[in-house]
């Protein structure tokens, strides 16, 4: 058992040496140090035709008349000259669309605050082909035996799990060079076999969250219209507009909504 705690020394060694000062370099060599020799597990899921994903889009002010000028590049992952920060799974100047399988859970992610009153556009996309997904930090094949190299192994994809998906805020960004050397170095498989990168939820194992590779999402995934969420209360949803499957801006509809959304709301 002493392989096993000297691994779990050098994981928390690591944990403490991340600060915004360490550059993505010196994170890139300190995570190739920890795990030199070892052998990472690689899981893919598979996504089923008709899985529902979902997309936040927070508005920069209340006025809704802005939405008129959204057209069909305002729903799917931005150009990449637009991109000017890192994110999870993406570098400056780098498209990654990234989707959640929960519709609650996606406000969560972008960090909606409803009391900044500020509108948010969610928008549904269905699966229209199954792919394969590689899960960052999921379990490989399972060992039955509860030897030392089975438990060091589920010790890194624990690893790999909890650092990718923590909440990243202001003066935390450098958690985004770890996310992304994580992923690009250890779970970058061919496009044939991996068509996006699936890793859990912030702060809720139980959804997924799915990050698909450059010009390769509209292959896979229907859009199925949006939601114009104005306010969010104890009361429910108040939803004025919508965005019909065309991208067209429209009065709300409760029947289409609660097809696409099963949602409760008002207009």
């Amino acid at each position: 058992m002493k392989k096993i705690a000297e691994v779990q020394d050098k994981i928390r060694i690591f944990e403490q040496s991340l600060n915004s000062q360490v550059s993505e370099e010196e994170i890139m060599q300190k995570l190739l140090v920890l795990c030199n020799n070892v052998e990472i597990p690689i899981k893919v899921v598979n996504w089923e035709t008709g899985t529902k994903f979902y997309r936040a889009r927070i508005l920069k002010n209340s006025d809704l008349n802005q939405l008129k000028n959204w057209d069909k590049s305002d729903f799917w992952s931005l150009p990449k000259n637009n991109i000017y920060k890192y994110g999870r799974l993406n570098h400056v100047k780098e498209s990654v669309l990234y989707l959640s399988n929960d519709f609650n859970q996606t406000l969560k992610e972008v960090r909606f605050d409803p009391n900044k009153k500020l509108p948010v556009v969610i928008s549904c996309f269905e699966v229209k082909q199954s792919f394969g997904s590689v899960h960052i930090g999921g379990d490989g094949p399972k060992d039955s035996s509860e030897n030392n190299l089975s438990i060091i192994k589920s010790l890194y994809t624990d690893f790999f799990r909890s650092q990718f998906s923590k909440p990243v805020g202001i003066g935390t960004e450098y958690l985004y060079f770890l996310s992304n050397a994580i992923a690009k170095t250890f779970y970058d498989l061919p496009i044939q076999v991996s068509k996006a990168w699936t890793y859990n939820a912030v702060d809720n194992y139980n959804f997924y969250n799915v990050a698909f590779k450059a010009n390769i999402s509209d292959q896979i995934l229907d859009y199925k219209g949006s939601v114009v969420v104005k306010e969010i209360s104890e009361n429910g949803l108040t939803i004025p507009l919508m965005f019909n499957e065309k991208y067209q801006l429209c009065l709300s509809n409760n029947e289409v909504i609660n097809s696409i959304f099963n949602l409760r709301f008002q207009a």
